[in-house]
Formats: C-alpha cells, structure tokens, sequence
C-alpha cells in the first residue's frame, strides 16, 4: 500500500496539473512543473530577463524550464560533474542556439578540487555531507571522489555577453559564499537571483543563510521570500530554501 504522505503528495500534482495543463507540457519539454508554475507570474515577467546563469546546472532541468519561460533567453550553464553536464547538453538539445554549458565549478579562484559525487547527483558537494543530512536522507549519503575544475565566475563572464536584464540561479550544496567571492562583479549586474539557501547545516561548514543574505544586500539585492523550503522528513523544520532576491533600482 502507498504510505498516506506518498497519496496526499500524487493528489497535490494532480490538483496542480488539472489547474495548469500546460504543466504537462513543460514536463514534455525537459522542465519542472512545478517551478513553472512559481515563475510563470507578471512579477517574473516584468523584469525582462534576457539572459540566465545557471549555476549548478545538474541535468538541464532549471535551464530547460526557463527555456520554456523565455523562449529567446540567453542561456549559460554550469556543472561540474562530466555525467550530468553530459545529460544536460542533451536535454537543452543541439538546436538551441543560445544555450551554453560549462563543464566546471564555480568558486573563488581557479583550481582544480575534489568534490563528493553523491549516489544522488543532486546532493554532490565540495563539502562533506553532514550529518544531519545522511540522517534525514539517507539514499544520498553514499559518493566517490571525483576531481574537477573550478573557476572564478568573474574570469568566465568577462568574456561573455550578460544582456541587459540579468537572472542568476545557484544550486551549490554549501559553496555559495565560494561561488559569490569568485562572482561578485557579476552578481552586482543581477536584477535576479535564485539562490538555494540553508537554515541548519547540511554540508560540513557550509555558510547558512544569513551568512549568505548580508553580502547580497551590501550588493543591492532585496529579499523577496521563497519560492520552495524543504523541511525534516522527521520533524517539519524548515532546513532550506529556494530564496528570491531581486534588484531594484
């Protein structure tokens, strides 16, 4: 038998897809329903975004929703495992024209390091998992060390073009403060941000989430609340965020 949160989880997709059926489309086109739906709002559209980073590209999944989103978006993606940057050239397709992937990390110099592939792409580090995480979601704490170039976004972003109306997407698993050290030039030329956040730690000395805010409002950004938080399986607690930052001005 399926376990009741198991049941109460299909019925809010099912709920979510009878009131948007375009969510199957964007499922049909590599992408994330239910981000979708978050995104596709007038406040998203006002900002005009004409090019997106996506930092901790995994397979593609984020990329190809805002593909959706902003069909004539410019697109550049980055990912550090060879695996998933594989996959995630593959989703966003050999027809895309403005889409570009980076097969490295993204940190505060240029080196090569070791990073934690989890058995579950996702949660692949260059921090130890904590503890807190193998406790709650133990299918990820199993990974093999895997040595991988990181760059400093600003080295790379010199040489490209930003648009005018720029959104930044992190998903790093704990290397944010790294990511904005190496980015700060860039990140002050975001209008969005997107950054995944933690509020305990899951990530051995990962920076938490107001180690992160304080330099992204020194950088002119205003915190504008969540789109998605993920609590303890156990508990409920709030562990981390999906967290919208937006320049104005």
């Amino acid at each position: 038998m399926l376990k009741k949160s198991k049941i109460v989880n299909y019925a809010q997709r099912a709920i979510g897809l009878a009131a948007n059926p375009y969510s199957l489309y964007v499922r049909s086109q590599g992408g994330i329903a239910d981000l979708y739906n978050r995104l596709n709002a007038p406040w998203f559209y006002q900002l005009e975004i004409d090019t997106l980073l996506d930092i901790g590209g995994n397979i593609g999944l984020f990329s190809k929703t805002v593909r959706v989103l902003l069909p004539n978006a410019q697109i550049y993606a980055f990912e550090p495992l060879p695996s998933c940057y594989k996959e995630m050239n593959i989703n966003m397709g050999g027809e895309d024209n403005k889409y570009q992937g980076f097969n490295c990390g993204l940190g505060e110099k240029n080196e090569d390091l070791i990073i934690e592939q989890s058995n579950y792409a996702p949660s692949s580090s260059f921090l130890q998992m904590g503890e807190k995480h193998k406790e709650h979601f133990p299918h990820t704490s199993q990974s093999k060390q895997l040595t991988v170039p990181v760059k400093r976004l600003d080295d790379i972003t010199k040489n490209l073009d930003l648009g005018s109306n720029l959104m930044i997407k992190v998903d790093v698993q704990g290397f944010e403060d790294k990511v904005l050290s190496g980015g700060l030039e860039t990140f002050s030329k975001a209008k969005l941000l997107i950054i995944e956040l933690s509020y305990q730690e899951l990530y051995k000395d990962q920076p938490l989430f107001d180690k992160i805010y304080q330099p992204l409002i020194t950088l002119g950004f205003q915190f504008h609340g969540t789109m998605a938080q993920m609590p303890d399986p156990k508990t409920g607690e709030l562990l981390d965020a999906d967290c919208i930052f937006i320049k104005t001005g």
